[in-house]
């Protein structure tokens, strides 16, 4: 007995007073796939599965470590206070059991240090510490489930975000506590961050956090923020770019005064006369074998990208010719009215409908990216002329830049629906600017 009452007893009462773990505690672990056999992640480069199911388990896993750990310290100390008084029984009936002076020393120093030993490891503590951070976990699960009643197994919201973070922040709470630092009022303020209402449905990335305390803790009240200098251009820039904007108007301007021309024309003359007068414009730009002598295909060719601005200054002025010889042709000798079906009139009445509606279609996208043009900064009509081509689904197809989507539009071969794409992307991005 003297033998065990000199170093068993002692040795018993430090592992009753004393407990170590090693619990990692890891949301991104618990969403990844491991190997049964090995424990090693089959894949380390694929990114963890996270959602609000794989948040609400964590947190149940995590208080269900803690309060076995809160059980098992509180076992601890009761047991450690049974000890020390059984020792202290035995010390004090030593004579009875007839134990030598060695071995009633040894039983009366080890319950009087038992007391010692619990306040080392802060048997009491750890109790306490346990018992508050279960509460704190449990607190949050009950709040995040009054905002989201039916967790998703695929989607994370931030009020799953905050339910992490108030079980990670109550993970360090019990750390500090157990390493003899007081916690701090944002570590507390972290385990308890309120959940909200727009926090419960999926939002999209790069979004601002509807509550989530920053890990340098909240924001100020009041941010001012620094001035911004302007942006500025060259002044080379602005000249290139004001002289881009002077030819698109200069070219509406030829093609509202061509089509014009055209118009009247085709409406003063005779069928024969229409024919002749197109082919005699026609060989006058010399550019007889290159287009058909009817409206129609003069109009085509004229707001065609590729024909050359020659060209395009030879029509005009071929143009302007045959309408001054108008009144002359006009004057000649009455001839018997010439007549067509009403099927080859309403054909061509529709023509010139479609050719009118373009005009139209065409001045008024022009003059929405003029407005575009003038009212943002460089950076801003990159950006811009980039999301109008993405909105008509026309990626790739043009270049983000006023000239470009302009020849593009007037383009004979680009689609009907490609157009009407344009045009509504343009009115969208003008309604932004008011």
């Amino acid at each position: 007995m003297p033998q065990f009452a000199k170093w068993i007893v002692p040795m018993l009462s430090l592992a009753l007073t004393a407990c170590t773990t090693t619990d990692k505690y890891s949301f991104a672990r618990l969403g990844q796939t491991f190997d049964q056999n090995t424990g090693q992640l089959i894949n380390p480069s694929e990114p963890p599965k996270l959602s609000d199911g794989l948040a609400l388990n964590y947190a149940s896993s995590v208080a269900s470590i803690l309060r076995a750990k809160f059980n098992g310290a509180r076992i601890t100390n009761e047991v450690a206070n049974t000890v020390q008084v059984t020792l202290a029984a035995l010390a004090g009936a030593g004579a009875a059991f007839d134990f030598g002076a060695s071995a009633v020393t040894a039983l009366g120093l080890s319950s009087a240090g038992i007391p010692q030993l619990q306040r080392i490891f802060m048997a009491q503590g750890r109790i306490d510490a346990y018992q508050d951070a279960v509460r704190l976990i449990e607190e949050a699960e009950i709040e995040y489930l009054a905002f989201n009643q039916y967790p998703s197994g695929t989607v994370l919201t931030q009020n799953g975000v905050t339910l992490f973070q108030r079980v990670t922040a109550t993970i360090h709470l019990v750390e500090k506590t157990l390493g003899g630092r007081i916690p701090s009022l944002a570590d507390t303020e972290k385990a308890t961050e309120p959940m909200t209402q727009a926090g419960a449905v999926q939002t999209a990335p790069g979004l601002m956090p509807a509550n989530n305390i920053p890990a340098n803790g909240p924001p100020a009240a009041v941010r001012l923020r620094s001035p911004r200098a302007p942006e500025t251009v060259s002044t080379e820039e602005f000249k290139k770019l004001q002289l881009q904007l002077q030819n698109v108007k200069q070219h509406r301007i030829q093609i509202i005064t061509f089509v014009d021309g055209l118009e009247k024309l085709d409406s003063s003359l005779s069928a024969e006369q229409k024919r002749a007068t197109f082919s005699k414009i026609i060989a006058d730009a010399n550019l007889t074998g290159k287009v058909e002598p009817d409206a129609n295909s003069l109009n085509n060719f004229y707001q065609d990208p590729n024909t050359s601005a020659a060209d395009r200054e030879a029509l005009s002025a071929a143009v302007k010719a045959a309408l001054n010889n108008l009144p002359m042709q006009q004057s000649r000798s009455p001839h018997a009215p010439e007549t067509v079906s009403r099927e080859e009139f309403k054909k061509l009445q529709l023509e010139l409908q479609n050719v009118k509606q373009q005009r139209i279609q065409i001045i008024t996208f022009v003059d929405g990216l003029e407005k575009l043009d003038s009212l943002l900064s460089a950076e801003q009509k990159r950006a811009t002329f980039s999301k109008i081509i993405a909105d008509a689904n026309l990626t790739g197809k043009v270049e983000p830049d006023a000239n470009s989507l302009n020849n593009f539009y007037q383009d004979p071969n680009t689609s009907g629906a490609d157009r009407e794409a344009l045009s509504a992307a343009v009115k969208a991005a003008l309604k932004k600017l008011r």
